[in-house]
């Protein structure tokens, strides 16, 4: 799954597990708007595997944890809980 999805990214792009089955992508250069897209760039490359995808931009101040709660909420927003 791991590497379909890094086929899908831009090079410069980056793809880690964040637990045992979460992920992150960190898309440098890329805008908040354009995340969503390419979230679904990559939930599309294995549509037998349903994921879900939360998206959120790192902004001057924002500590990374900030962030990672930022894309955790999207992401449970997307699950739709």
């Amino acid at each position: 799954m791991t590497s379909a999805w890094t086929l899908a990214l831009r090079g410069g792009d980056l793809l880690a597990r964040y637990g045992g089955d979460e992920f992150v992508a960190l898309l440098p250069s890329c805008a908040l708007l354009e995340g969503r897209p390419a979230g679904e760039r990559l939930r599309s490359v294995i549509p037998s595997r349903p994921c879900s995808v939360g998206v959120a931009a790192w902004q001057l101040g924002v500590s990374v944890d900030e962030l990672f709660s930022q894309a955790d909420a999207a992401l449970y927003r997307d699950k739709g809980t």
